[in-house]
């Protein structure tokens, strides 16, 4: 693999291995402040600012 090729792949691992981070964080905090339903919640809307992103950016 090409070294730009590697610092990408890297930058990718790294901002992956972030957001599963901040994901486990907000479970969490989301679990104490309201059990399950407050962590479906959090993944309802979590989904539905991605699903949203998607649609206008095929405008």
């Amino acid at each position: 693999m090409a070294s730009p090729a590697r610092r990408i792949n890297g930058l990718f691992v790294g901002i992956f291995f972030l957001g599963g981070a901040l994901g486990s964080a907000l479970a969490g905090t989301a679990w104490d402040f309201g059990g399950w339903v407050a962590v479906c919640a959090a993944a309802a809307g979590f989904g539905a600012v991605a699903l949203i992103t998607g649609l206008a950016e095929r405008r």
